[in-house]
C-alpha cells in the first residue's frame, strides 16, 4: 500500500512547516487530492493514522479535498471532466486531451 510512504511524506511536510513556524501542535492537515492521482483516499485516511501517532501530529486531523479529473481536447477545445485519463472528448471523440486539473498531491494547509 503506497499510501503509507504518501502518508509519511504528508507528515513530514507538515513536521517541517510546524518547525518553521513554531507550531506547539497541529490539528489539520489539509490536502489536494486529484482523482487521478493514483490514490485511495480512504487507504490515506488509515494510513495517517499510522503516521500521526505522536509528537506534533498526534490529534492532527487530515483534511482530504478532491479535485476532479478536468481535460481540454486538443482537436475541438472543449473542456471537460472525465472518470479517467483515457476518456475520448465527449464533443469530437478525440483522444488527444491536456489533463486541467486531477493529478495533484499537495499539501495546502496546516493549521494549529
Amino acid at each position: 500500500m503506497h499510501e503509507f510512504s504518501i502518508a509519511s511524506g504528508i507528515a513530514e511536510v507538515a513536521l517541517e512547516a510546524a518547525a518553521t513556524h513554531h507550531l506547539e501542535t497541529v490539528s489539520i492537515v489539509e490536502v489536494n487530492i486529484g482523482d487521478a492521482a493514483g490514490v485511495v483516499p480512504d487507504a490515506l485516511a488509515f494510513a495517517w493514522e499510522s503516521v500521526r501517532k505522536e509528537g506534533l501530529l498526534e490529534t492532527a486531523a487530515l483534511k482530504i479535498n478532491h479535485i476532479p479529473l478536468v481535460m481540454r481536447c486538443s482537436d475541438c477545445g472543449t473542456e471537460y471532466p472525465a472518470a479517467e485519463v483515457w476518456d475520448p472528448c465527449p464533443s469530437c471523440n478525440g483522444m488527444v486531451h491536456t489533463v486541467l486539473s486531477g493529478r495533484e498531491l499537495k499539501v495546502i494547509s496546516i493549521e494549529s
